[in-house]
């Protein structure tokens, strides 16, 4: 796409550098990861006034792979973090997508694995119990990045009172060696004290 200067309300804002053929989006310089085929910027949603992340593919990698091309122009739309990965007998994938606030350090990395997805409930659970949008604190999508690659919690878990929530959510949030599959989660103590809560609501379990 060729590099557009748009007219932009504020004249003091920082500039796009391309802007996408609906005129929807707009790319900043700012880098926010890269791998073998694919870079990822920080860019501007001018409809609902959000940042997004511009995720670029080099489809000359796959020039000789017909079924992955298909998957791109099926898939890859500005905005999106990458391709949905299908994750095969390694138990490891090779490429970036889902939403910042809730994407675990090694998704950035290109190279992770079904755990990821233990680090995303963490996050949700994190949500339901403060009400709040993990790395909220953030105002834009390269912060929550680098607080991510980094290790730094959000400053709404800092507002978990139970201690066994925080604890759980930590579980989750852990390094991916330390990280729990999902079978060895539904054996915490965490969703014993959930049914228990059913229970005393008048739920009888059989």
């Amino acid at each position: 796409m060729p590099s557009v200067n748009p007219d932009q309300s504020d004249k003091d804002s920082e500039p796009f550098v391309e802007i996408d053929p609906t005129g929807r989006y707009g790319r900043y310089t700012e880098l926010l990861g890269s791998g073998a085929v694919k870079k990822v910027y920080r860019a501007f949603d001018q409809e609902e006034g959000i940042e997004v992340a511009w995720n670029q593919v080099k489809l000359r990698s796959f020039s000789n792979d017909p079924a992955m091309i298909d998957r791109l122009y099926s898939e890859v739309k500005i905005g999106d973090l990458g391709l949905a990965a299908i994750v095969g007998k390694s138990h490891s994938a090779h490429s970036i997508l889902g939403t910042p606030e809730f994407m675990a350090p090694e998704l950035y990395d290109e190279d992770y694995t079904e755990l990821v997805d233990i680090y995303s409930f963490g996050m949700c659970v994190l949500e339901m119990v403060t009400l709040e949008i993990p790395y909220s604190e953030c105002d834009n999508v390269a912060k929550i990045y680098k607080k991510v690659s980094s290790g730094i919690r959000p400053q709404s878990l800092s507002k978990v009172k139970d201690q066994e929530v925080k604890a759980f959510i930590e579980r989750c949030l852990a390094q991916p060696r330390a990280r729990p599959s999902a079978a060895e989660l539904l054996k915490d103590s965490f969703f014993d004290e959930v049914d228990d809560d059913e229970n005393e609501d008048g739920e009888v379990s059989s």
